[in-house]
């Protein structure tokens, strides 16, 4: 028996105890775990509530009653062969033969943590506070306390300082960056009242958001920097009801008894519903935009078919780890997907994903000893695409190499950042960049491109960029407003090309004004649909069905929609899908001008063209990596770093040609030189969404270069004009999707335009939602140093850990309240959730089991990897 919220009482029943101990427990609804023990009590066996698998996970104890084995369902067998006195594991060998060891201070702290040979060491001080980690590299973090052992500062190995201010109730008042010299890099200051709740973000100008917040703490007001207000309405169970924002459009939000949000009604009085099994599955979303599509859940919650506004259905299948096996699509069985797991041939295989099979591509994985990607093989019509990583003993990506046969070197400085770039072009290696220099925990601050160019950048102490200059190559000086919207972008090479923005009340981007060239106006309705668009004189006008978001017409030109919200007409193409909803062909008067195929991650892997037959290749994070022919043979790569492009490097009939990508504040490609230093490419910001084509030879020499890069995670296709951007296709001419949001409302109320209209500050690297830059690339970086902290704090139950993450869910909160009103509840009941294990943990704060512990460091460094292997430093 417990709460939901503190306020909703549900349910899990008892239905049969022996001796005291339980035996099953049944969900409300009808969910059984069944459970045996031990003569002494122990969990011998856990019978997982799905019937067509047996999902029975097995323990077995020595004499003293340690747990010295658990065997999964697939008979997978974790050992735990040595303990301690104190009962604490020594040694744990996982199912592929990974030794992982650990040693203990007198106190019984975690002093060493070795995984394959991979040795972190932790020190603490005399009242048990972590204070330093040595990763196996041997770059060691320091962390420092005050007298109410509270969290003050970090420090990484070049002494770059984090350090926090607290006021008497432990809320951290100030948050400042320092490099190794002590110059102040980043500084932002939050505001409590007497009872801890956030009444002022200050920012480093002293730009000030203020909060305002009901008896029962609940935020009702915000009044942002430029003095736009929004407001917030919450029920007697304290749930947030209505939001609204400062153009005065209003959302309502309904809940069901178990506090699921069940609708969603816009500003234009469009209803998303949610419908819920008795479990809380969710059974079926009513969008306007997508329709209705529908799900049916097995014993354990799996979704095991989905039928969606097209009655197109797809099936899913799981083994007894409640991993996926197989995707199924009854009516288009050539678009099913196979997932296979544990093969024993493959390199420490089991327990992870060793292939994936579709119709046309199967993709094969091999893992090193400590769980990182070792090779990943795609095989495409007979020919082989091959990727081969390379770490460090920190598991730091060293070198990466191409399915061309080239390699690319990733050399870090002492705070794992790269700090040199070196790859192999005409099968000679060259230095692509080097001297690289980095704010603290934050953005790159200048490198050495491999030409001999020269770029620094500089940031405000609001951690966004101040400029960027490439000598006479490229250069912008950026001022902003106090809501931190790009107001000005000054181009130090060519001043006519300078540009003034403004934004609405609700920062959407209603003007682009540069010195010589075309004015942009826009003007949208409450939900962001963009009403018109003026070029100086000429306007353009769009309508909207009155029911949805979906686009009726442009300037007279017709739109038509399928059931499931994907544009099938334009005016002048036509388009057809997959039974994912991905976009499969253009036609143009009836005649095909694209076929678009994709794998299993949903990445395009193969275009067909009047121009020919292009292949795809994709590394971590879904970067682009490669271009090749049906043949294999290169066309051209691609080289990341920090997961911006650096270099594209073409195939010529008498060799290679490599072209250094500049980027902007957003990471979008905007200049591009030669070996010699030379722009042989430039796509100016002229049209803010990126309507405006790019020139291929701004140097006049007649030698195209094309650069297909876009805004962030997008590619260019000239056959269209559309930019493929990972999970959908997005329209510069329009600023919008030709699809719903595969996400839903989590990506935003409008779920077709990008960005919410402002595309000057936001990026959507995947097609799902707005990415903040500078926000995401300070807060990464100083999470990053925290991290290992998180992780041990985990392990030795520490409560500033679970304040700092209250702390951070109490911002996403405040996010959260201007974008996504529908994960509101999770938040809430999140932040409440912590707030019971913080006071369970004063109350208790020297409990500690050990096996518990180890599960949950384990569990936290094995995370921890598994984000760095999709974010992975060099790329």
């Amino acid at each position: 028996m417990g709460t939901q919220r503190d306020r909703r009482v549900w349910c899990m029943l008892a239905t049969a105890l022996t001796a005291g101990l339980l035996v099953a427990a049944t969900a409300a609804a009808g969910r059984t775990w069944r459970y045996t023990y031990t003569d002494l009590g122990q969990v011998r066996t856990v019978d997982g509530p799905r019937v067509d698998v047996q999902d029975v996970t097995t323990y077995d104890y020595d004499a003293s009653g340690n747990r010295i084995r658990v065997t999964n369902a697939l008979d997978q067998v974790t050992e735990i062969p040595e303990h301690d006195a104190a009962g604490r594991p020594l040694r744990i060998v996982d199912p592929n033969g990974v030794v992982t060891t650990l040693t203990y201070d007198a106190r019984g702290q975690l002093e060493t943590y070795t995984l394959a040979g991979a040795t972190t060491t932790f020190a603490y001080d005399g009242v048990r506070q972590l204070t330093s980690v040595q990763l196996p590299n041997g770059e060691r973090v320091r962390y420092e306390y005050d007298g109410a052992h509270r969290l003050v500062a970090m420090e990484d190995g070049a002494g770059n300082r984090i350090e926090y201010t607290l006021d008497d109730a432990g809320n951290r008042t100030e948050e400042r960056h320092y490099d190794a010299a002590g110059q102040l890099a980043y500084t932002h200051t939050l505001v409590y009242d007497a009872l801890s709740r956030l009444i002022q973000r200050i920012g480093a100008e002293g730009e000030t958001t203020d909060y305002d917040h009901d008896p029962n703490g609940n935020r009702i007001e915000k009044v942002d920097a430029n003095a736009n207000p929004a407001t917030y309405a919450f029920d007697a169970l304290d749930r947030l009801v209505q939001e609204t924002d400062a153009a005065q459009a209003q959302t309502q939000v309904d809940y069901n008894a178990q506090d699921q949000v069940t609708d969603v009604i816009d500003a234009r009085q469009n209803t998303t519903t949610y419908d819920y099994d008795g479990l809380g599955n969710r059974t079926a979303v009513h969008g306007p935009d997508s329709g209705t599509t529908t799900y049916d859940h097995d014993a354990a919650g799996n979704v095991i078919r989905r039928t969606d506004a097209n009655a197109v259905v797809t099936e899913y299948s799981y083994d007894a780890l409640n991993r996926l096996t197989q995707i199924h699509y009854p009516s288009s069985p050539s678009h099913d997907v196979s997932y296979t797991y544990d093969e024993t041939e493959v390199a420490h295989g089991i327990g992870r994903l060793t292939r994936v099979e579709t119709n046309y591509i199967t993709t094969r994985y091999s893992y090193t000893a400590q769980g990182q990607v070792d090779t990943v093989t795609r095989t495409i019509s007979g020919v082989d695409y091959q990727l081969d990583y390379s770490y460090d003993a920190a598991g730091r990506l060293t070198s990466l190499t191409y399915p061309s046969g080239r390699g690319v070197m990733y050399v870090y400085n002492d705070v794992r950042r790269v700090e040199r770039v070196i790859g192999l072009v005409g099968g000679a290696p060259q230095l692509l960049a080097s001297n690289i220099t980095y704010q603290p925990f934050g953005a790159r601050r200048g490198l050495a491109f491999g030409n001999g160019l020269t770029e620094t950048r500089s940031y405000d102490l609001d951690g966004r960029m101040d400029s960027v200059n490439l000598g006479s190559v490229h250069g912008r000086d950026y001022t902003y407003d106090p809501v931190g919207n790009i107001d000005a972008i000054d181009d130090l090479v060519d001043p006519d090309d300078s540009v003034d923005y403004d934004y609405s009340v609700v920062d959407r981007l209603t003007s682009a004004a540069p010195v010589e060239g075309t004015v942009h106006g826009f003007n949208y309705d409450l939900l962001g649909n963009r009403l018109s668009h003026t070029r100086d004189t000429d306007a353009e006008s769009l309508t909207y069905a009155t029911d949805s978001n979906r686009l009726s017409t442009r300037d007279g030109a017709v739109y038509t929609h399928d059931a499931a919200g994907n544009i099938t007409a334009d005016g002048q193409y036509t388009y057809t899908y997959t039974p994912g909803n991905r976009l499969h062909q253009v036609l143009d008067g009836g005649t095909v001008i694209a076929t678009y195929t994709y794998n299993a991650q949903g990445q395009r892997v193969k275009k067909v063209t009047a121009a020919g037959t292009t292949l795809y290749v994709y590394g971590p994070g879904g970067k682009l990596l490669g271009e090749y022919d049906e043949t294999g043979a290169l066309i051209r790569e691609y080289v990341h770093l920090n997961g911006k492009p650096l270099a594209q490097i073409d195939a010529t009939g008498s060799g290679e040609r490599i072209t250094y990508v500049h980027t902007d504040h957003l990471g979008t490609p905007r200049v591009g030189t030669n070996s010699a230093g030379t722009v042989v490419w430039r796509w100016e910001n002229d049209s803010p969404f990126g309507a405006n084509g790019a020139d291929g030879d701004p140097d006049g020499d007649g030698q195209v270069v094309a650069v297909n890069l876009r805004f962030p995670g997008q590619y260019y296709d000239s056959e269209s004009g559309l930019h493929y951007n990972y999970y959908r296709y997005y329209d510069p001419s329009t600023g919008r999707y030709l699809t719903s949001d595969p996400i839903g409302l989590d990506g935003g109320l409008n779920t077709y335009a990008y960005v919410d209209g402002n595309p000057v500050n936001f990026a959507d690297p995947l097609g799902l939602e707005a990415v903040n830059v500078f926000v995401c690339t300070t807060a990464l970086g100083a999470w990053g140093t925290f991290a290992t902290l998180r992780e041990v704090g985990d392990f030795a139950g520490s409560i500033d850990g679970l304040r700092d993450q209250l702390s951070r869910v109490n911002d996403a909160i405040d996010d959260c309240l201007d974008d996504d009103i529908q994960r509101m509840g999770e938040l809430m009941e999140m932040r409440d959730r912590l707030r019971r294990q913080i006071s369970e943990a004063s109350a208790d704060y020297v409990s500690n089991q050990a096996w518990t512990a180890v599960a949950g460091i384990t569990g936290a460094l094995t995370s921890a990897g598994c984000a760095a292997l999709f974010a992975l430093p060099g790329l």
